[in-house]
């Protein structure tokens, strides 16, 4: 079944976009394909219809019903159509409905923009550091994490062959694996909770 009212919205889209104004090519395509389709099977009154009466309701009805009607008795037509909107559903075109019956000229382009009369909506690209990532800490944290880890590694390396030689108390070579330990842990916590540079 053929849900005429949202072929309506669109071939309302369509003909507000005035059809090759969106810089979209693969949008505009689909739009275009929409209303030669329903033009060849109910001429050019709905076309007409829909540009007289953009935002009526009661306009969009009368199409959507005319193309409901046709579509009960031309499955090749209710084919195509269901083709189409599966496109241009694909392609988002929803939002530029929406856009549209908020007021605005939009043209969407390939990368997803939507340019309105009023506004002008760009990409943005939020700049969330992961947690792990330590390339734009203050350079006094990711010393203190250097250099922690070596003082870390060597007391470690110290502790396990004092062990090995059977000595009875490694204290030393555990302090100074906590030591570097210690540092690690202030480097981190700088890392963590200072602001990262923002990337160039």
């Amino acid at each position: 079944m053929i849900d005429g009212m949202a072929i309506a919205a669109y071939l309302a889209a369509a003909v507000g976009g005035a059809s090759g104004r969106w810089l979209n090519t693969q949008l505009d395509e689909a739009f275009s394909a929409l209303t030669a389709t329903v033009t060849r099977r109910l001429g050019r009154q709905p076309v007409e219809i829909l540009s007289q009466n953009p935002d009526s309701i009661q306009a969009r009805r009368r199409v959507a019903t005319a193309i409901e009607r046709e579509a009960l008795i031309d499955e090749q037509f209710a084919r195509e159509l269901s083709e189409i909107r599966a496109r241009l559903d694909q392609l988002d075109a929803p939002s530029v409905v929406a856009q549209l019956e908020q007021g605005g000229q939009v043209v969407v382009n390939n990368r997803g923009q939507v340019v309105g009369r009023d506004y002008i909506s760009t990409n943005t690209n939020i700049d969330v550091p992961r947690p792990d990532d330590l390339s734009r800490a203050p350079a006094w944290a990711k010393a203190c994490i250097w250099i922690g880890g070596a003082i870390a590694a060597v007391g470690f390396a110290l502790f396990m062959s004092a062990l090995f030689q059977h000595n009875a108390e490694p204290g030393t070579e555990f302090a100074i694996f906590a030591i570097g330990g210690g540092v690690m842990a202030v480097g981190q916590l700088g890392a963590n909770t200072s602001t990262p540079r923002p990337r160039r």
